[in-house]
């Protein structure tokens, strides 16, 4: 089964420097928790300095009409992170750690050794809070990536990770390149959930996804109207519409209409491309 994780009310807009009203983004979630999908990223529980346009990620979290179906989920970059996450009760923590020690250093300022020790002991603890935990392991299918990926992986899973996703983080992704990294990937991917998570650019997103349901690929981390379009590296990129995976592969109960009325109205207050940093 096919399991969608929505992540425009965090990874769509984080990237936006002007400020969309914490009203709206509660309820673009709550038009998202009413459209059938069961996973939806929330918020960055990150420094408001650094995520401006998430700085009210506790409001957001206290205000939100919660359903018992859906899995609410905050991003985090460290321990304080967690706490907060925790104080928020969301239901599940995500992460995002680079085999790509310049990605590492600009976001968190550690490199791969470091991060990845730090959120061994974030994902050790949001555990024993009774939290699922995810990651987000990112740069991870260019080939002098992959073996450390696997790597990377392999030690998360044994910290309790449920769920791992590969990101390309913006660099060039063909579909092959899609293939042959799940066709390879290490026997323990069958103890846990594995999905996928893009940028790139849009008139690529059919082939890609195609690439990934044939590889045997069930969960996508996507945004509603393919919001989030950024630059990365010169090249402008945005994450895969949710409208569009859940065309191609048939979901047609979903109600996607409210929160792209909303989505829409977010484009119209932002800038037209956005920037990670």
């Amino acid at each position: 089964m096919i399991k969608i994780c929505e992540l425009s009310p965090r990874d769509g807009i984080q990237v936006f420097k002007r400020f969309i009203p914490t009203e709206m983004k509660i309820n673009l979630i709550n038009a998202i928790s009413n459209s059938g999908i069961k996973e939806i990223h929330v918020t960055y529980f990150a420094h408001p300095k650094v995520i401006t346009q998430l700085k009210d990620a506790e409001q957001v979290c206290n205000k939100i009409s919660r359903k018992q179906d859906v899995k609410y989920v905050g991003f985090i970059p460290n321990e304080v992170g967690l706490r907060r996450a925790l104080h928020s009760k969301v239901d599940r923590v995500s992460f995002f750690i680079s085999i790509e020690d310049s990605i590492n250093l600009t976001f968190f300022r550690k490199n791969l050794k470091s991060l990845l020790e730090d959120m061994i002991v974030v994902a050790t603890e949001a555990k024993s809070e009774g939290l699922e935990v995810e990651a987000f392991i990112v740069r991870a299918f260019e080939a002098e990536n992959r073996r450390l990926a696997c790597i990377v992986a392999e030690q998360l899973v044994k910290a309790g990770v449920d769920i791992l996703y590969f990101s390309n983080f913006g660099e060039p992704l063909r579909p092959k390149d899609i293939s042959s990294f799940f066709k390879n990937l290490s026997p323990y991917s069958k103890s846990i959930e594995i999905g996928i998570h893009i940028y790139e650019e849009r008139n690529e997103m059919v082939s890609l996804l195609n690439s990934a349901l044939d590889s045997g690929i069930e969960r996508f981390a996507t945004s509603l109207g393919g919001i989030g379009l950024r630059k990365i590296d010169g090249r402008i990129v945005t994450l895969p519409p949710t409208e569009l995976l859940a065309e191609m592969i048939g979901l047609d109960n979903l109600r996607f209409e409210p929160a792209l009325k909303i989505i829409n109205e977010i484009k119209g207050i932002v800038e037209n491309v956005g920037s990670l940093r």
